[in-house]
């Protein structure tokens, strides 16, 4: 079942870069439906995914649980950190944005996208949250 779960995912992954989100949403939903409940990383991966082809759709509640669901089963998964840090941003929730952001960057200091989003969110939202000298 796991192999087939990721045959389907690898589908679902073809039609998302032919941006035909909808049906990638559907195949990677048939995915996480195929996996067994014990290949955690592997159904992180089908959340994640899914939440990617969710915000190419403007689906970006749907997206956020499907982040939500990544992160209960791998934790450190920082791309999944930054895209649901992305979301609250684009949901103007600007204080879990940052909250997600600084934790990619506790993770992974280096990462630019995190950084810029960073210096976006403090410039549009000046609460004091982001402190442009802290060490990552």
């Amino acid at each position: 079942m796991r192999t087939l779960a990721q045959q389907i995912k690898k589908a679902g992954n073809e039609l998302y870069l032919k941006r035909e989100s909808v049906e990638a949403v559907e195949k990677y939903t048939e995915a996480l439906d195929t996996c067994p409940l014990c290949f955690k990383d592997d159904r992180a991966v089908f959340f994640a995914n899914r939440a990617a082809a969710r915000v190419t759709l403007a689906s970006l509640e749907d997206a956020l649980e499907d982040c939500h669901q990544a992160l209960r089963l791998n934790p450190g998964y920082v791309k999944v950190m930054a895209r649901r840090g992305q979301i609250y941003e684009d949901l103007d929730k600007p204080h879990e944005a940052v909250r997600d952001f600084e934790k990619v960057l506790e993770n992974d200091p280096g990462h630019k996208e995190a950084r810029v989003a960073m210096v976006v969110s403090q410039r549009l939202h000046p609460t004091g949250l982001y402190q442009p000298n802290a060490a990552w």
